[in-house]
């Protein structure tokens, strides 16, 4: 293919795996139309229109603002140029060059740019390498167009091994060029695919590959629809085909005086071809790249599945195939079309955390967006690990919600967030996301609390999978407060786990302090029988609310394990969502109306002064009662009687008496308070206060009434923390006083 007028929409447009374009216009969801933000024109009010242009630290949001990626970018060559180049230290035409060796894998790529190796992808190269075509020089033209062409072209640089002119026709090969020039390519021709190599030194996996792929066809064209046709380096047949080449690339560079193997070498990619079809989303046709090594590996299949699903998503939007959902459902389809126990292995290794072939598995990263492509300082991209989501969704809705979000891609309403609107239109994040963080937990306790697990829909799926970022709290107690702090950023999930004493009668967790409204999750996985025998898992929602207090006094099942999974389902660009909680412990609980405490206590007095002395008792019975309309909920109030008597002796040679004297104690004033100790506070009166002391002197007698407030001398002081199912306690001042109590639960 020749390149002969930059205004012509004749530029093959790349993906090595995902791939990053601009937005068009077309309907909304709604049946509006898209304006300003979205239309595919960078207005003077916004930032972007299309990811790439806020550069590979940021992405557009939904509402055209560039935002800093939530997850860094690694040092990559891809995210080291683009700095470059922002910065001023590259020119366009240069940084395009320099992209084009990492994706190829040119050995005369600068190291300074070797970073930590490739993306794996370059999402954007060939549309921005078609949007600045007018503004390069001819040379710059000249040097790009070997990497535009197909690899059977005499000019391709699989065709040339790299090998490049630097003056007055004169060639040069880099040192480690590990590659051969291809003079002859070959192919295989069946209904569907055409399969090239170099010679026929691979006829035997042209013809297995070719294969492979008709047997594919049926299966996943049923699914997704056929490819838009691909009709370039076919005429001689006669009929579109999906062109596969089989190439390969060079494996390395000249660094350190030696040559060095090149980092993140691709194993397959899906290029879009140079005609595009507008409509609500440009479609295109495409072509496959699979290197030498994969077509004689054992992973040939799996690969050549998952960029043939590329094609199809070609077929349906050039654009969203820059997005997350590029690999993550690419990924899904290798399990959904093959449904092999190899391949499901390396896709089922994606979820569970341990390194990979992309990074370290969907749960090391729960505490960032679902939606993130880039992974950090060491990993360049884990969109793929996303796949767990449209596992998810087709236990949910079944095997058609993939091919429904790309339907929904399709017609050109969804692109908000990088096309993460069309995930949510097919299966809302609110209301799922809340059970995706509980399925993510992937336990045997999410089964027994009769919730779905993903092995339910493939016995294959590993199980009792775990979270190294859970916090792991330890044991709550009797007295005991836990307390921690949120950071929720959306799609994103954080979890933690703790055990209950039996002594903790009553369990609170409290995430009232938690921002975001019903934006936050919370979901309890509670374990309700003691020791490790299976069974006993409950899960308790607290949607709609932020505080669960568990009372096993009040008949609430006990709680001796807890999981608890927080999770912001909003997907729009928002600020985390942060704040704390609390987890308490205490001994005891008294639902409201209860009387949870029945006892007695006995107040001796006997104090003696210059005009006498005394010796007073006091003998009550009392019931504690958690009243609902007391000034301070939770507390208890007092009733029951109390039998006041004594005597006293004056210096004087007179005397007085009580007769035993029973009256009801009134609860006003005075509460006890609950906690991790028992107190009373106020000054509850027995009847009107008063009592009719009988003073003897000079041989008479006459009334001498008398104001007693026990409860208020007996608690203020006496805060004990109660020993099993009993409060009771001695207290002795010193000052002939005595306090004594026994009150039992109820």
């Amino acid at each position: 293919m020749r390149i002969s007028d930059a205004s012509t929409n004749h530029v093959p447009l790349l993906l090595l795996c995902v791939f990053c374009a601009c937005r068009g216009t077309g309907p909304t969801p709604d049946g509006g139309t898209a304006t300003l933000c979205g239309n595919g024109v960078l207005d003077t009010s916004e930032q972007c229109e299309k990811s790439s242009e806020c550069g590979r630290r940021a992405r557009c949001t939904e509402s055209c603002a560039c935002a800093q990626l939530a997850q860094v970018p690694a040092n990559t060559s891809q995210v080291l140029i683009d700095d470059a180049w922002r910065a001023g230290t590259l020119s366009e035409g240069t940084a395009l060059l320099y992209r084009a060796y990492v994706l190829f894998q040119d050995p005369r790529l600068p190291e300074a740019f070797d970073g930590i190796g490739t993306d794996g992808e370059d999402l954007t190269l060939f549309a921005d390498i078609q949007a600045a075509w007018p503004r390069l020089t001819t040379p710059e033209q000249a040097r790009l167009k070997p990497f535009m062409v197909r690899p059977s072209d005499p000019t391709s640089v699989f065709s040339t091994a790299y090998t490049y002119e630097i003056s007055g026709g004169l060639q040069e090969r880099d040192p480690c060029n590990t590659t051969d020039v291809c003079a002859g390519w070959k192919s295989n021709v069946g209904a569907n695919f055409r399969v090239w190599s170099c010679g026929d030194d691979l006829a035997a996996e042209r013809a297995a590959i070719l294969a492979d792929g008709e047997a594919l066809w049926g299966p996943m064209t049923t699914y997704m629809g056929d490819p838009v046709p691909d009709t370039e380096d076919n005429a001689d047949v006669g009929s579109p085909k999906i062109d596969v080449y089989i190439v390969e690339p060079n494996q390395a560079r000249l660094r350190g005086g030696t040559c060095k193997t090149i980092a993140g070498i691709a194993k397959g990619q899906a290029i879009q071809t140079a005609s595009f079809i507008q409509g609500p989303e440009p479609i295109s046709s495409g072509y496959l790249f699979l290197s030498v090594a994969t077509a004689t590996g054992g992973q040939r299949r799996q690969i050549l599945e998952h960029e043939f699903f590329h094609i199809q998503q070609f077929a349906h939007s050039t654009i969203a195939v820059g997005s997350w959902l590029a690999e993550s459902t690419a990924a899904w389809s290798e399990r959904n079309f093959l449904k092999d126990e190899v391949v499901n292995e390396t896709v089922y290794g994606r979820f569970v955390e341990k390194q990979n072939e992309v990074g370290n598995g969907f749960l090391s990263r729960i505490n960032i967006p679902l939606d993130t492509q880039t992974g950090g300082a060491d990993t360049a991209t884990i969109s793929y690990e996303a796949f767990i989501w449209h596992y998810f969704s087709e236990q949910q809705l079944g095997a058609r919600a993939v091919g429904d979000v790309w339907a929904k891609v399709a017609t050109g309403g969804y692109r908000k967030m990088d096309y993460t609107q069309a995930v949510d239109s097919t299966l809302p994040f609110a209301g799922n996301f809340s059970k995706f963080i509980v399925r993510n937990l992937n336990i045997t306790a999410v089964e027994e609390a009769g919730q779905k697990t993903y092995r339910e829909l493939d016995r294959k799926f590993p199980h009792n999978t775990t979270i190294s970022k859970m916090d792991k709290k330890g044991e709550l107690g009797a007295d005991t407060k836990m307390v921690g702090s949120v950071s929720l950023d959306r799609l994103a999930a954080q979890y933690l786990q703790l055990t209950v004493n039996e002594n903790a009668r009553e369990v609170t967790f409290d995430f009232t302090d938690v921002e975001g409204g019903d934006k936050v999750d919370i979901e309890l996985l509670l374990k309700t029988t003691p020791g490790t025998a299976l069974g006993g898992w409950k899960l308790r929602s607290l949607a709609g609310n932020r505080k669960l207090v568990i009372c096993r006094d009040g008949g609430d099942e006990p709680v001796y394990e807890a999981y608890v999974a927080l999770g912001n389902h909003e997907w729009k660009e928002t600020p985390p969502l942060t704040g704390t909680y609390k987890i308490t412990g205490r001994p005891f609980c008294c639902p409201p109306g209860k009387t949870c405490w029945v006892g007695t206590t006995t107040v001796r007095n006997m104090a003696s002064a210059p005009t006498g002395s005394v010796d007073s008792l006091i003998e009550a019975k009392v019931m504690w009662t958690n009243d609902p309309a007391a000034m301070f909920p939770g507390s208890l109030t007092p009733k029951g009687t109390a039998t006041f008597s004594g005597t006293a002796t004056f210096v004087n040679g007179c005397t007085a008496t009580l007769a035993p004297t029973t009256r009801t104690i009134s609860g006003q004033g005075l509460l006890m308070f609950m906690g991790s100790t028992y107190y009373a506070l106020g000054s509850g009166i027995d009847g009107d206060g008063l009592l009719d002391y009988q003073y003897h002197c000079m041989g008479g007698t006459s009334s001498l009434p008398s104001e007693a407030k026990p409860w208020l001398q007996m608690m203020d002081f006496a805060a004990v923390k109660p020993p099993g199912n009993v409060l009771e306690g001695t207290y002795v001042p010193g000052d002939g006083n005595s306090y004594s109590w026994h009150f039992e639960l109820q």
